[in-house]
């Protein structure tokens, strides 16, 4: 499989939290949530699973929001987490 042409899905929805992500994430954070998403992509590709990429990638992107100062809880991630 060629990564050449691979992208991210671009509707309004996505770019607004791929925006967020950028934002109040510090780089190898929204770099990490990023590749979450290829790798997770890429995985269902190869095995043959249907998903829809856009949960998927809003999912993946913003899924450690919880860990940037603006979206941090008061106690340790894992705490409020649960």
């Amino acid at each position: 499989m060629s990564l050449t042409n691979y992208s991210i899905p671009d509707s309004d929805i996505c770019k607004k939290a791929t925006q967020l992500t950028t934002e109040v994430s510090p780089s190898f954070l929204c770099n990490h949530c990023l590749r979450t998403f290829f790798f997770g992509d890429l995985l269902g590709k190869r095995d043959g699973l249907k998903c829809d990429r856009e949960l998927l990638y809003l999912g993946a992107v913003m899924h450690d929001l919880g860990l940037t100062e603006r979206f941090g809880g008061e106690q340790r991630f894992e705490v409020d987490g649960a």
